[in-house]
């Protein structure tokens, strides 16, 4: 298991943008901004927006991947009132609280 500490991004996926998309529901790209926003680490929704649809920019992008800090992901995970395992879905990294 690897501690959050170590992990500064996570290669991000079609899958996971499905997750994250699930997981905002009838929230709007723009509302779960501002939610960012008021936590006090403001998330674009342009940006939110590229996790969700990541296979739309991975074609723009020299390494052909998306990555995501974990800081974002948190903050993201804050704003929907969710946990970050339930958007990784993985045991293989530990996520202090």
């Amino acid at each position: 298991m690897i501690h959050e500490n170590h992990v500064a991004a996570i290669k991000w996926s079609d899958e996971l943008g499905k997750r994250l998309e699930t997981l905002r529901g009838e929230i709007s790209l723009r509302q779960l901004e501002k939610r960012t926003e008021e936590i006090g680490d403001k998330v674009s929704f342009q940006y939110i927006q590229q996790l969700e649809q990541p296979v739309l920019f991975t074609k723009r992008t020299k390494k052909g991947y998306v990555s995501v800090s974990i800081d974002v992901l948190k903050t993201l995970c804050v704003a929907l009132g969710t946990d970050i395992f339930d958007l990784l879905d993985s045991a293989k990294i530990k996520i202090a609280p």
